[in-house]
């Protein structure tokens, strides 16, 4: 949406201003990024499935009954398109770990598959013409959820030589699409201002916090991850993207903070996935007044 068009709401009470924003979630395939235009979104932030670990119950999920190559090959493809759609001098942030693979699953030895950087090389090999890498954010987490695939404690124990080290850790790979950056309004960009304190607190290579106890969906990731993100790199009005919306964490929070939110998921085992997300998006209606499209 172009902020020249964004509904800016005046308040009575307080020398401040709202902004109504729109919300479209697609309850379909994030290949169908195709059909948006090009340089219409100012941030994507997202977490692609896990690869091997998480059934979330679709035919045509992404990761769980793909090689590895068959994985990368598939989110390549949207990449491209979030780097399509994605305004020049924008940010595309994507939440991925390593995983462990069990030597009973892939008939090898017991060993780590680096997915963090085979995200980075797969983008930089294909992409590196459009955008440039600017390192990841450390997300030390307490584990709620077996997430990595591996445990707490693994290996033989009690004695040297065959441990395994825990990983408690994600990361948050940061890219920028080439070009000049879209300039916010004076007045929009007041309402995006980040006291120095807590820019401090945000742009530190490692953040601590924990994840979030896993319920209706199997692989959320925690509002402060999206929070963050959207609070560093978008502006009051920007439109963010998220193409593996899961439960909808990412619309919620755009919706809490100002921002305009699009959204795809597949969907996951749940009966009633559709309206988990609706709910959950809905819920992020304190501050700001939305619209909410649903195809």
């Amino acid at each position: 949406m172009e902020k020249s068009k964004m509904n800016v709401i005046k308040t009575i009470q307080e020398d401040s201003f709202y902004l109504e924003t729109t919300h479209k979630i697609h309850f379909q395939d994030a290949i169908n990024l195709k059909k948006l235009k090009d340089k219409t979104v100012h941030l994507v932030v997202t977490s692609p499935p896990y690869w091997k670990i998480k059934d979330y119950g679709n035919e045509e999920q992404i990761g769980y009954n793909d090689s590895l190559t068959e994985y990368f090959d598939k989110l390549n493809a949207i990449w491209k398109e979030c780097i399509r759609v994605l305004h020049p001098g924008c940010k595309l942030c994507i939440n991925i770990g390593d995983q462990f693979l069990r030597a009973i699953k892939n008939k090898r030895v017991y060993q780590i598959i680096p997915l963090h950087s085979h995200l980075i090389n797969d983008i930089l090999r294909d992409f590196g013409d459009g955008v440039v890498y600017l390192g990841s954010i450390n997300w030390n987490k307490v584990s709620t959820s077996n997430t990595s695939g591996g445990g707490h404690v693994m290996g033989s124990i009690f004695y040297p030589r065959n441990g395994y080290f825990f990983i408690n850790r994600e990361y948050i790979a940061i890219f920028r699409k080439l070009g000049k950056d879209p300039r916010p309004s004076q007045e929009l960009k007041e309402q995006s201002y980040i006291p120095i304190e807590d820019w401090r607190e945000l742009f530190k290579d490692t953040w601590n916090f924990p994840g979030i106890v896993q319920k209706d969906h199997d692989a959320m990731f925690p509002e402060e991850l999206p929070r963050r993100l959207i609070r560093m790199y978008s502006f009051a009005g920007d439109t963010v993207l998220d193409p593996f919306l899961g439960s909808g964490t990412t619309s919620k929070i755009a919706v809490e903070m100002g921002r305009n939110s699009i959204g795809y998921e597949i969907g996951f085992n749940r009966d009633n996935w559709k309206q988990i997300i609706k709910q959950k998006i809905s819920s992020g209606l304190k501050n700001y007044p939305a619209k909410f499209n649903y195809y």
